[in-house]
C-alpha cells in the first residue's frame, strides 16, 4: 500500500513538470505570503530499509510562507510546526539481536522546521500554475522520546519490565527533498495550492495565500 502511495506521489510530481514544462513561461515578479496545512508518513518500504521491528510514524503540520518570483521561478521560505505521531512500541535494527531491541515512547514529541525552496513555474493558464522544485533546510526537536533498552515480555511471569531513559535527540538535524503541485487561482491574488512531495518522509497538503 505505501509503495502504491510513493508511486502515485511520484506520478503526480511528474505530470506536473512534464505539464509544465509543455507550457509557456510567463514572467512575473510577485511576492505572495500564505498559510498551510501538510500531512507526512514515512512508508513502511523506507523504514524496512534500517529495521526489522518498528511502529507506525507520520506526522501533521500547520506553518506560513513567504516567497518571492523570479521570472520563470520562486524562491520561497517557510517555517512549520510539526506534531510527530509515532505509536509506543518496539524498534529494532535490521539483524539487530535483543540487546539492540528499544521500546521507544513519545511524550510531546513534535518538530519546528525552517526551509527554503527553489520552485520552477509555469502559468499554463491563467487560473493554473503547475511548480516543481528543491527544498533545503533544517528542524529542531522538542518534547521527549522514553527508551527502555531491554523490552522484556516476560515468559514465565507475563510481566513487563521498563527502565525508562530519556533517548537523545538531535538538536537540529539538515534536511533536502522534492515538492511539486499546482496553484489555482480563482481570484487575481488569490492563491489555492494543493502541495505534494518528498522530504524526510512522503507528505501532501493544501495552502491558502495572497499574491501582491
Amino acid at each position: 500500500m505505501y509503495t502504491r502511495r510513493l508511486l502515485t506521489v511520484v506520478l503526480l510530481i511528474c505530470l506536473c513538470s512534464a505539464t509544465a514544462m509543455a507550457a509557456n513561461v510567463v514572467e512575473e515578479k510577485k511576492p505572495a505570503i500564505g498559510a498551510h496545512v501538510l500531512y507526512s508518513w514515512v512508508p513502511g518500504g523506507l523504514l524496512n530499509i534500517g529495521y526489522d521491528q518498528y511502529t507506525h510514524l507520520s506526522s501533521l503540520a500547520y506553518g506560513v510562507y513567504a516567497s518571492y518570483g523570479f521570472g520563470a521561478y520562486d524562491l520561497q521560505f517557510e517555517v512549520n510546526n510539526w506534531n510527530i505521531m509515532m505509536g509506543a512500541g518496539n524498534w529494532t535494527k535490521s539483524g539487530g539481536t535483543l540487546a539492540d531491541k528499544n521500546y521507544l515512547k513519545p511524550m510531546n514529541l513534535g518538530m519546528v522546521d525552517f526551509d527554503m525552496s527553489v520552485l520552477w513555474k509555469w502559468r499554463v493558464h491563467e487560473a493554473v500554475e503547475p511548480y516543481v522544485g528543491p527544498t533545503f533546510g533544517f528542524g529542531a526537536f522538542y518534547g521527549k522520546v522514553k527508551q527502555d533498552s531491554y523490552y522484556d515480555h516476560g515468559p514465565l511471569t507475563g510481566q513487563r519490565q521498563f527502565d525508562w531513559q530519556t533517548k537523545h535527540l538531535p538538536p537540529v538535524i539538515p534536511f533536502a527533498g522534492l515538492m511539486g503541485g499546482c496553484r489555482f487561482y480563482p481570484m487575481k491574488n488569490l492563491r489555492l495550492s494543493v502541495d505534494l512531495g518528498f522530504m524526510a518522509g512522503l507528505f501532501g497538503g493544501v495552502s491558502m495565500g495572497y499574491a501582491f
